[in-house]
């Protein structure tokens, strides 16, 4: 029919969606289509021009495995415990101090740690927008561990590092960066032989986890992954889960329900999250934790505490062969199992599309405009955008440019990613839809009704978000809409539609919610993410 609703929330903690490209043998080339964070600094960041050279894996070699960290003592807990059982680097997925202050965050590691001890981490939603700072103090982390020649890409974002015998690409998918699908693939294919291949990136898919997250990565980047017997390492939701070994993710196949050993090869690996780094610890879900592919679940509700995964690689010279066990600081192992990894040929990879993800940001202060309906008067926001108000007398638009799409593409996916700019209050209900005109042109930001006056979509969404929520509307978490594929399938199907035409959504609710504009912070302004089918 011509309405799609959807009565859900969808939340992300923090920041958005992308992909890149990597042209053997490993000379980058970045896109300027990034997510949220496209209108940030520092774009792209530090670029490691290292080598890939096969190495032999150190006997009985120790690794710990976490995200979602904070600070204080919880944090300062979990390190201490990875200290002690004597892990010999770190893979951190994501979400580092919560405060956008790289400073802290290296004075808890260090205070620990000590400024040299190998720290290896991937980008989290909440490191968008100070991830100057951060990536600027890992480089020099990098070069004092003596790491920097051992790994190629964008730091944190498309880099693979091949240390101490293991090569593990640390992704941006769903938070920054493009061609994510495309790297992972020329990564494993440098080196295709290597007994341990480790995927690690910081969202997750729904299904995927055991608490509220939405869709935020795709099923490409997991099965990609799984082609090479790579292991999928995530947090983002703050509690424990493990599946079994998966031969395809996408579509939820299980190779089989044995929990330990887990035999993974080129098509056959298994996930983890395990986000309880120390910031938070949270609850099972819409019964996610029921899904018949978990081997392996943990949260508030059977009492999880804060830890991370602890894995032992080569064990007593078996090189194939990994321990791994979810430690809580106060020593209690929520699970353990073993993995026994057979690298052979790879055949017969699906080939993935080139796009699959298109990101765009609102890049100019008359993008992000505001309508008074009883007035007619126009107005931009210094700081917010009120998309739901308590007297429901606001329209709100905000434009994108150079939409790359024709009338001929094949759209899977369409949604908005809002920043929250303050706590919500109560029950919110905000209808979507879209400009219908084959090119939506730029707003003066000064005339009268020029937004109400413009023609509407015959297609539009109802995003409702029910309060009750212990964890709700928050400032700085990204809210993400309801697909918006048939609003933007109408605007591209019109006579006159061209690639690289603009695009308006029209926002208009009840109830409290507001969100960053372009004038408040670039770096943080409304976002738009298209997914593409292969």
């Amino acid at each position: 029919g011509d309405v799609y609703k959807r009565q859900y929330q969808r939340r992300v903690r923090g920041i958005s969606k992308m992909n890149w490209n990597l042209i053997l043998p490993f000379a980058l080339l970045f896109s300027s289509a990034l997510a949220f964070g496209t209108n940030c600094g520092g774009n792209p960041t530090f670029t490691f021009n290292g080598t890939l050279t096969p190495q032999a894996v150190p006997q009985n070699l120790k690794v710990a495995f976490f995200g979602d960290q904070g600070l204080g003592s919880n944090p300062k807990s979990v390190l201490e415990m990875i200290k002690a059982w004597g892990a010999e680097f770190i893979v951190h997925s994501g979400d580092f101090d919560y405060t956008s202050s790289p400073s802290s965050w290296f004075s808890l590691i260090d205070s620990v740690l000590g400024p040299s001890y190998p720290y290896f981490a991937s980008i989290g939603n909440h490191d968008v927008t100070a991830w100057d700072g951060y990536y600027t103090r890992l480089v020099s982390r990098y070069s004092a561990m003596g790491a920097a020649q051992y790994c190629v890409g964008e730091l944190g974002v498309n880099m693979v590092c091949n240390y101490k015998g293991l090569l593990i690409v640390y992704s941006g998918i769903g938070t920054k960066g493009n061609n994510h699908v495309q790297f992972i693939d020329s990564s494993f294919k440098s080196d295709p032989s290597a007994v341990w291949k480790i995927c690690s990136w910081h969202k997750n898919q729904r299904l995927y986890q055991t608490g509220d997250k939405s869709d935020e990565t795709g099923y490409a980047v997991y099965d990609k992954c799984r082609e090479y017997g790579a292991i999928v390492a995530t947090a983002h939701e703050h509690s424990y889960s493990r599946t079994y070994l998966m031969t395809d993710f996408a579509t939820q196949k299980i190779a089989n329900t044995i929990k330990s050993p887990l035999s993974i090869t080129p098509g056959k690996s298994f996930a983890f999250v395990s986000g309880v780094g120390g910031s938070s610890l949270r609850a099972w879900k819409n019964n996610l934790e029921k899904n018949p592919w978990w081997a392996s679940v943990a949260s508030t509700d059977n009492g999880l505490n804060y830890g991370a995964l602890l894995c032992t690689f080569n064990v007593n010279g078996q090189t194939n062969k990994a321990i791994c066990e979810q430690r809580d600081i106060k020593g209690k192992v929520w699970d353990q199992f073993e993995i026994l990894s057979t690298p052979s040929p790879i055949q017969g990879l699906k080939s993935e599309c080139n796009d699959d993800w298109i990101d765009l940001q609102v890049s100019s202060s008359n993008d992000d405009l505001s309508e008074d309906l009883s007035t007619g008067e126009i107005f931009k926001s210094k700081s917010h955008i009120h998309v739901a108000s308590k007297k429901s007398n606001l329209l709100n638009a905000i434009r994108f440019e150079r939409i790359p799409l024709n009338q001929e593409s094949k759209i899977k996916h369409v949604y908005l990613q809002l920043m929250g700019a303050k706590e919500g209050e109560g029950k919110a209900w905000i209808q979507i839809n879209a400009e219908l005109a084959p090119n939506s042109m730029e707003f003066s930001g000064n005339l009268s009704r020029e937004i109400s006056v413009r023609q509407k979509t015959k297609n539009y969404v109802e995003w409702t978000e029910f309060d009750g929520d212990l964890e709700g509307w928050e400032k700085r978490e990204i809210w993400i809409s309801p697909d918006l594929k048939d609003i933007v399938k109408e605007v591209v199907s019109q006579q006159g539609w061209e690639h690289n035409n603009s695009i308006t959504f029209f926002l208009k609710g009840t109830g409290n919610r507001e969100v960053y504009s372009f004038d408040q912070d670039r770096c943080v302004a409304p976002s738009l993410v298209i997914e593409m089918e292969c």
